[in-house]
């Protein structure tokens, strides 16, 4: 992934910066253009451009009955960002307010704090929240989203670390007509009129005909979706709550170990969740080796600031410029994410 705009950061003092960007057009890992649009309003039917026909640009064609089409186009998004460091009591935290034009407004925090450097185990706990509501043309329909998560990770032996995630997503439910409870979204075409990620329950005595209670709450990530690179406790390296569209809860269990010159580094985790339609997105262990002959990775934390603070897909100089906060803190924590799943969120 790749995006085009502009940023404007700066450090107020020596442990607070601020921050302003605004991204307007971005490239998914398939193409090799850079679109209005995101992951959850558009998907391809012609290499590279997407939609077809587009006037003027050859190769770009139609595919007859295809839900794709025709597109729907985003301004992109709007960001402000904050970020403290107060080394002296192991805490950093950082919060970021997004418009994504005609979707969603999203408001994102998170903080972590070493509460105990100077001890072998060297624990921390981390908590984050986001908080999101459909805005403008609802170009993916109805959102409403409020998702929490702790994490906890500690030192049990040389170079082992032990790390345990949490995230939920409480449910919320309308009542609605039934055509409009959920979106065909990513892949499939958008919708204005839906409720995003909506699942009908038809059990609900009482209701007029063609009424339905549709339980909704799911997150909508309109730049990861369906790429497992949020920054949530709980995703996996191929999927997590934020790509299933619906409310729920997961939970994460990661064993990392690096080797003394830190050139070499093995994680293994395992990762479940219970979505509200009662789906199990997904369960699965994974073990990732990382390998450097240089400094690529010189310690675990640095990776783990650089993908933690990738909010919902969103690269920046400045948030992994400030990857060494988290070092500063402490240099034994680590990602919460598989190592290939941090490798692609640093290389977007």
């Amino acid at each position: 992934m790749a995006f085009q705009g502009t940023q404007l950061n700066g450090n107020l003092t020596p442990t607070l910066n601020l921050g302003v960007m605004y991204i307007p057009r971005f490239r998914a890992r398939a193409n090799s253009a850079f679109n209005a649009n995101t992951l959850l309003t558009s998907c391809d039917t012609a290499f590279p451009t997407g939609k077809g026909p587009i006037v003027g640009v050859a190769g770009t064609f139609t595919v007859p009955g295809d839900p794709c089409n025709k597109p729907q186009h985003s301004q992109g998004f709007l960001q402000f960002s904050a970020q403290a460091t107060f080394p002296h009591i192991g805490l950093a935290a950082q919060a970021y307010q997004y418009e994504i034009y005609d979707i969603t407004t999203m408001t994102y925090v998170n903080a972590v704090w070493n509460f105990n450097k100077g001890a072998r185990a060297n624990p921390y706990v981390a908590g984050q929240f986001l908080d999101e509501s459909s805005t403008g043309n609802h170009l993916v329909g109805l959102v409403h989203n409020s998702t929490y998560g702790g994490q906890f990770g500690a030192t049990i032996a040389k170079n082992l670390n032990l790390i345990v995630g949490y995230n939920g997503s409480p449910a919320l439910s309308s009542v609605v007509a039934a055509q409009n409870c959920g979106t065909a979204s990513s892949p499939k075409a958008a919708s204005t009129r839906g409720v995003f990620g909506g699942v009908s329950d038809t059990s609900t005595p009482g209701l007029p005909p063609r009424l339905v209670t549709c339980w909704r709450g799911g997150i909508a990530s309109p730049y990861t979706d369906n790429y497992a690179t949020d920054p949530l406790y709980t995703t996996q390296i191929s999927q997590g709550l934020a790509d299933v569209h619906k409310p729920g809860t997961g939970s994460k269990i990661a064993l990392a170990w690096q080797s003394n010159d830190k050139r070499l580094r093995i994680l293994a985790s395992n990762a479940c969740g219970i979505t509200r339609c009662r789906a199990r997105f997904r369960a699965q262990a994974t073990a990732t080796l990382a390998l450097s002959s240089t400094s690529t990775f010189r310690t675990i934390s640095t990776t783990y600031a650089a993908a933690r603070t990738e909010v919902f897909g969103f690269a920046s100089a400045t948030q992994i410029g400030h990857s060494h906060l988290r070092r500063s803190i402490s240099s034994t924590a680590v990602p919460s994410s598989s190592i290939l799943s941090e490798a692609l969120v640093v290389r977007a």
